[in-house]
């Protein structure tokens, strides 16, 4: 975000920047990749129907962020979640 924050304003754009991970990934898909790399139980992440969480507010059903316009003026769109979270495990976890 920080990265991507100061070349955007380095090249001198202007405008609404989306600024998003690499990757798509369901609140349940992303919980499943934190569990899996952390090595928590990973059964205890449950998939639920947005339906189901009763919500006075509809909410979209795929929620994300497109960032073409931040690789069309950068050249690049920040890494996977699964490699982010990879290294915050080696970084702050496995650095013992």
């Amino acid at each position: 975000l920080a990265r991507a924050s100061i070349e955007v304003l380095e090249k001198g754009e202007s405008g609404i920047f989306h600024i998003a991970g690499g990757s798509w990934l369901s609140r349940y898909e992303f919980a499943k990749a934190i569990s899996r790399i952390f090595e928590f139980d990973g059964d205890l992440c449950l998939p639920i129907k947005t339906q189901e969480l009763k919500k006075k507010k509809k909410r979209p059903l795929n929620g994300g962020l497109k960032c073409d316009k931040l690789k069309q003026t950068l050249g690049w769109v920040p890494r996977q979640a699964e490699t982010v979270l990879t290294e915050l495990k080696i970084k702050f976890f496995d650095a013992e």
